[in-house]
């Protein structure tokens, strides 16, 4: 299984301005023993490595100098690739269609589940539901800003019914975290979006109307870290010096 970090994105809430990207900002974090600080995006591969998941494309904006300088050097088998374009969440993740091979896992490259044992059951999830959709959930207050999944049965594991991305009147209070086990069928879904903005909600749930079956686990909202608005990077970083507590 391959993973796939999309990092593209302008990070207009990210308050950088463009003087740097928001997957290069630091977190703390627990490495042979020593309380360190790394990269965001450092963080996502080493936990997937950790996993056994070591085969990693990263989608870059194209002139993102830092990021692939950093990239380069500490983790120089991983495939970079360009999105050309800014067109969305979507078309980022249709830049590598050409350097995925098979059944991947989807991580934006600003957020990760933190918590090592929960991320490793949705990997695991991921290996058991071959040919099947894998989707990390999470109860939010205000779904509409979210995409958002109707499910059924009992957890830890749902059956996904349904996608719906910001709807105005949600079914369920359950939005997706942006971490998906996918397959390479969900490029053909995105090619087929005649649109500049182009959504991978949707596209997910048009293979699911179409007879893929779809799981999702759900975690707490807590769980869930992104760097991705400038207020509450300061949570952020306390929240994963708390969790890196093993090495205080």
């Amino acid at each position: 299984m391959q993973l796939l970090i999309t990092a593209a994105g302008s990070g207009t809430r990210s308050g950088l301005d463009g003087h740097l990207r928001k997957e290069i900002l630091p977190i703390y974090d627990c490495r042979e023993g020593r309380l360190v600080l790394r990269p965001i995006i450092d963080v996502i591969i080493n936990r997937y490595n950790n996993l056994g998941i070591r085969n990693t494309v990263v989608v870059l904006a194209r002139g993102d100098q830092r990021t692939e300088s950093y990239l380069r050097e500490y983790f120089p088998d991983v495939e970079i690739v360009y999105q050309e374009r800014r067109h969305g969440f979507g078309d980022a993740v249709l830049s590598a269609s050409d350097y995925i091979s098979g059944d991947f896992i989807l991580n934006a490259g600003d957020g990760l589940i933190f918590n090592d044992a929960l991320l490793r059951d949705f990997v695991q999830m991921s290996f058991s539901k071959r040919g099947s959709i894998c989707l990390a959930l999470m109860e939010v207050d205000d779904p509409r800003r979210y995409g958002v999944a109707t499910v059924e049965g009992k957890a830890p594991i749902y059956t996904v019914l349904g996608l719906e991305e910001k709807p105005q009147n949600p079914r369920s209070n359950l939005a997706l975290m942006a971490v998906y086990r996918l397959s390479p069928e969900i490029f053909t879904e995105l090619r087929a979006v005649h649109s500049n903005n182009v959504e991978l909600t949707p596209s997910i749930n048009s293979l699911i109307e179409k007879g893929t079956p779809a799981n999702g686990m759900v975690f707490s909202r807590k769980e869930w870290l992104s760097v991705g608005v400038a207020e509450r990077y300061v949570d952020v970083l306390q929240n994963t010096l708390e969790k890196s507590s093993p090495c205080l």
